[in-house]
């Protein structure tokens, strides 16, 4: 089964926050510093990295609190602190167009051709994944130079508990030109992740930072894509709320809800919170050990009697029950998976860019196949 890539969103949502303060900008600012400048100094430290030093300090003093978990407020202060630091971050944009039929297919989830740096790759099309997600090695072929991000990050939103053991690592890049046919986005800033676990011959996945720039249009009877200019949202459309760069649905689960669920044809399956269970006596079936970036754990199966979405129904889907955690960093109560998904075609509609390149809202027209 393809797992969601949950700590997409949440760890380059870090930079998709709203305007703040400039003195709080200022004032975090000085403090990370301070806090490099304590460190260089330190006489304990013998060969100081800038750059691990710098990622360091900025977590410590602007992301995670005490406890090392995110902040309650940490939208407000990373955004903050970006303004008052002057960082300037490429700025996407998309050009061409596309149509592609007959594509890969495995688990339910579609694998894409693109070009990247010149070198062609397989990427899972991800609309879970708030950016786009390369295994390091891919990253490091490629000649990129990544900023690295804490492993005690990582470990907060991401299924299996031994990030450190097993030694992953995230970093970020700022990629090269990506082409899918004849569509092409520059000013992309990427994930790299050292643990391989992609579906089949894929080597990361293709996220809402590239998607976005275009409408989507998706036939997964005919295995079909197409990518084409915006078009205006029509009103019946289903509208998509922004969440950390993931977009969101609100859904009735068993004649309950309204439910806020984010939508990922990453995802072979749907996938819930244990609290959404328990909310609405979902029947837990056997203990199965789920693979995640982080190595196991366990989840349990369960089935979704009817989801509805807008005026379109399913019945009998098979479910993961993962803990509240997990969700909780995004705002969502579970995921939409392929096993929904893939019953109809789909017109996606992305709106509202924010001022560092995250999805805020879109739309999704479903019509049966």
């Amino acid at each position: 089964m393809k797992l969601p890539l949950l700590p997409l969103g949440f760890l380059l949502g870090y930079l998709a926050a709203p305007v703040s303060a400039q003195d709080l900008g200022q004032e975090l600012l000085n403090q990370v510093r301070q806090c490099v400048m304590d460190t260089i100094t330190n006489p304990a430290i013998t060969t100081p990295d800038p750059t691990e030093i710098g990622m360091s300090c900025y977590m410590n003093k602007v992301v995670l609190g005490a406890d090392g978990l995110p902040r309650a407020d940490v939208q407000v202060r990373v955004t903050a602190f970006i303004k008052a630091s002057g960082v300037k971050l490429p700025q996407r944009t998309g050009q061409g167009q596309v149509k592609l039929t007959g594509l890969s297919q495995l688990e339910g989830v579609f694998i894409l051709p693109v070009v990247l740096g010149g070198q062609p790759q397989q990427l899972l099309l991800d609309t879970g994944a708030s950016n786009t997600v390369l295994q390091s090695a891919v990253a490091e072929g490629l000649g990129l130079q990544g900023i690295q991000l804490p492993t005690s990050l990582l470990q907060q939103g991401v299924v299996g508990n031994e990030c450190a053991q097993l030694g992953v690592t995230a970093a970020v890049y700022a990629l090269p030109p990506m082409t899918l046919g004849q569509a092409q986005v520059t000013g992309l800033m990427g994930l790299g992740i050292s643990r391989t676990f992609f579906t089949g011959a894929a080597v990361g996945a293709l996220g809402l930072d590239f998607l976005s720039a275009y409408d989507l249009l998706l036939d997964p009877k005919r295995r079909q894509l197409q990518l084409q200019s915006p078009t205006p949202r029509p009103k019946t459309a289903i509208p998509l709320l922004g969440k950390h760069g993931l977009l969101a649905a609100r859904v009735k689960i068993n004649g309950q809800g309204p439910i806020l669920l984010g939508l990922d044809t990453g995802a072979s399956v749907m996938v819930v919170s244990q609290r959404l269970a328990q909310r609405l006596g979902l029947t837990s079936g056997k203990s199965e050990p789920i693979q995640g970036w982080c190595g196991s754990q366990a989840a349990q199966s369960t089935q979704l009697n009817r989801l509805q979405m807008g005026n379109f129904t399913a019945e009998k889907l098979m479910a993961y029950i993962l803990p509240n955690a997990l969700f909780d960093l995004i705002g969502v109560e579970g995921l939409v998976g392929q096993n929904f998904l893939n019953r109809f075609r789909q017109h996606w509609r992305f709106n509202g860019l924010n001022e560092l390149g995250m999805v805020q809202s879109g739309s999704l027209v479903l019509s049966q196949p």
